[in-house]
């Protein structure tokens, strides 16, 4: 009985790499951008909204 299952196993190599992860640590783990938005020039604005016109005549 001294064989481990493969869960197991995976579940220590897991916790194993978690805790060498928070261990870093440092400003850079929370992932997200750190200055405003990354969205620019036109794409950004809320300016006036598209505007659907249809053509005058017959199809």
């Amino acid at each position: 009985m001294t064989e481990k299952k493969p869960a197991d196993d995976a579940r220590a190599k897991f916790l194993e790499a978690l805790d060498k992860k928070n261990q870093k640590g440092g400003a850079g783990s929370n992932g997200g951008p750190s200055s405003g938005s990354k969205v620019g020039g036109g794409q950004a604005g809320g300016g006036a909204p598209k505007r659907f016109q249809r053509k005058s005549g017959s199809a």
